[in-house]
């Protein structure tokens, strides 16, 4: 860990300079870290830092890329401007307090070869409700805190069942015979989401915000009123950025890999994907639980 005052502070190049014990170091933010602190440091600040391994060169001078910050505070001031620890804290109150999460993902239509603009429609959704929390019974195989209410695996007519590009059909886990002879009209699974919210108010849970985005897409397709808003959703890949400091973004079947010693690859079915979500919850959950339970 570093700490120390900033001084030298260049927005344009995005470094500073701490000195310690008469030595000047300095650092640089990745495009990561300086879009979300970049414009709110100034000289003065105390702040308390990671740093990675990764250096370069800027104005002559060798840089030490900042991995994360810790605290940000002014000198003789008792306010913290902020204090990763309590955002931690927080994502696990939230956890903590509510009870159930819908944990969703969408397989949707591909544009065809050099086609752009274009918004693909659901396919696929497979979901799980669970509830979350210490002590539940009848937990998913496999996990701690997870109890499944309900599941679904729903192939869903697009609209003019227009699939769009065929090659869809090299990814999901269906043929074209067997998606045809499956696929139910959207307002099916439509009424299912609309029930689950009204009977358990859930938090949505996704890997990545692409299906927050697939999902309104829906609602405008089929000239719906919607269901959700962005308040309803938890995406748990920046979840899982934000509290390991990580620089790129983790891929779902990574993290499951990492967190159950396996070594599952991606087969893009829904439900399954609905299932490594719900175990990489789980298992975050109880890392989150094992930090501040303990305190």
């Amino acid at each position: 860990m570093i700490k120390g005052m900033i001084s030298n502070l260049n927005i344009n190049l995005q470094y500073f300079s701490i000195e310690n014990n008469g030595i000047k170091n300095y650092y640089y933010l990745p495009a990561r870290l300086f879009s979300v602190f970049g414009h709110s440091l100034l000289d003065g600040q105390i702040v308390a830092l990671t740093i990675t391994e990764n250096t370069k060169i800027i104005n002559h001078i060798r840089m030490y890329q900042i991995g994360s910050f810790l605290t940000i505070s002014y000198p003789n001031s008792s306010k913290i401007l902020y204090n990763a620890q309590a955002l931690q804290r927080k994502v696990y109150e939230v956890l903590k307090n509510n009870s159930y999460y819908l944990i969703i993902d969408f397989e949707v239509s591909m544009a065809r070869f050099r086609e752009k603009n274009f918004q693909g429609q659901i396919l696929q959704a497979g979901y799980l409700l669970v509830k979350l929390g210490q002590g539940e019974q009848n937990v998913l195989s496999g996990a701690q805190y997870t109890k499944e209410i309900r599941r679904d695996n729903l192939f869903l007519k697009p609209t003019n069942m227009d699939i769009h590009n065929p090659k869809i059909f090299n990814l999901i886990r269906a043929s074209k015979e067997e998606y045809f002879r499956l696929c139910v009209d959207y307002m099916v699974f439509y009424e299912q989401l609309k029930t689950i919210m009204k009977e358990y108010n859930p938090k949505i849970v996704i890997w990545g915000a692409n299906d927050i985005q697939t999902l309104n897409n829906s609602y405008l397709f089929n000239q719906v009123e919607p269901l959700t808003t962005k308040d309803n959703f938890i995406n748990l890949l920046k979840l899982h950025r934000d509290f390991y400091n990580l620089t790129d973004d983790l891929g779902l079947y990574s993290a499951y890999n990492l967190y159950y010693d396996s070594s599952h690859v991606q087969d893009h079915d829904a439900l399954n994907d609905a299932l490594k979500t719900a175990f990489v919850l789980d298992a975050f959950y109880g890392v989150l639980r094992n930090i501040f339970e303990d305190e």
